[in-house]
């Protein structure tokens, strides 16, 4: 599983620390399973668990306008019985914060026959 941990984190950042971190986490998720052996599965749900942190904190430490926006975002796509986990938040390289849709086209013919709604 050192491997997988690995090119997880190799695809997000690269850091050695953040990978021995999943892998910790790992561990400890097949340890509360009961599990003898750290399987691709535990992996994954510790890759799960860490960016939900990482997001968490982001929202945390965002100001209360940024907060607005992203509870308006959230609530638009709930509007358009649009699935909220198919938004992409997170910060830029140069801390901005981002928010962006994963594509797909029944979403996006929704969202632009709202705004054609409204012009």
């Amino acid at each position: 599983m050192i491997p997988l941990c690995a090119a997880l984190v190799a695809s997000e950042n690269g850091d050695a620390r953040c990978a021995l971190d999943l892998l910790r986490i790992s561990g400890e998720i097949a340890e509360r399973s009961d599990s003898k052996r750290v399987c691709e599965e535990h992996v994954r749900q510790a890759s799960e668990k860490l960016e939900m942190n990482r997001l968490a904190e982001v929202v945390k430490t965002l100001p209360l306008q940024s907060k607005i926006l992203l509870l308006t975002v959230v609530e638009f796509y709930l509007q358009l019985s649009l699935s909220p986990t198919k938004l992409r938040i997170g910060y830029s390289d140069k801390g901005k914060l981002y928010i962006s849709h994963v594509s797909y086209q029944d979403g996006n013919n929704k969202i632009s026959s709202y705004f054609k709604k409204r012009a």
